[in-house]
């Protein structure tokens, strides 16, 4: 889609906010409506898979709209982060007691997150060989901790003293982040059952 020329945009409808205007409103059984469980396990599940598909979303956007480029950057990296981070804290969470290892909800640290999900990986494993998988995984969780070490990178363009963030590259394949992340996404999947049908009963 090219990019709209200035006079275009000055002719479009320009909105003001207006009195009685909120944020939040019941929208009723319209196909706009967005439902918000009470449950909060169920929620984690839906907010790891909801940051990884409103990420795919802006994906496929750039694609279409490239003058996006610039701009949705940002919060696809942050949104895959985001997915990596609860994805590691779900495992903990949900069978880190089975192999000893305690819920994790304070540390933004990948790699912290992931010393402590590796050992109840292999641990599942039992020494089966899944062709180098958990390796891959590990080495793109170094990768993404490395580009954003404290979840802040892809949010702020400063630190918190107000020296500028340093980033850890200027461009990125944002269709092959994607399809990296489906890959992950499909471990974590499996490792989910693997887990489960473990600690049954």
């Amino acid at each position: 889609m090219p990019k709209p020329d200035f006079q275009s945009l000055l002719n479009s409808e320009f909105t003001w906010p207006e009195t009685g205007d909120k944020l939040f409103v019941s929208p009723g059984q319209t196909l706009d409506e967005g439902t918000l469980t009470p449950h909060a396990w169920t929620r984690l599940v839906l907010m790891a898979d909801g940051y990884r598909e409103a990420a795919d979303k802006l994906v496929d956007a750039v694609a279409t709209e490239s003058f996006l480029q610039s701009t949705v950057v940002y919060p696809i990296i942050f949104l895959y982060r985001h997915f990596l981070e609860l994805e590691l804290k779900y495992v903990l969470a949900t069978y880190g007691r089975h192999f000893d290892q305690e819920a994790d909800w304070n540390s933004h640290k990948l790699t912290d997150l992931w010393k402590k999900v590796r050992p109840i990986i292999e641990t599942a494993r039992n020494g089966t060989d899944d062709g180098g998988a958990t390796d891959a995984v590990e080495a793109c969780v170094k990768e993404m901790s490395a580009a954003d070490p404290m979840s802040f990178s892809f949010r702020y363009s400063v630190e918190k003293g107000g020296k500028p963030m340093v980033l850890a590259f200027e461009t990125v394949n944002l269709v092959n982040l994607r399809n990296t992340m489906k890959k992950i996404s499909n471990y974590f999947t499996g490792l989910d059952g693997l887990l489960d049908s473990m600690t049954k009963g």
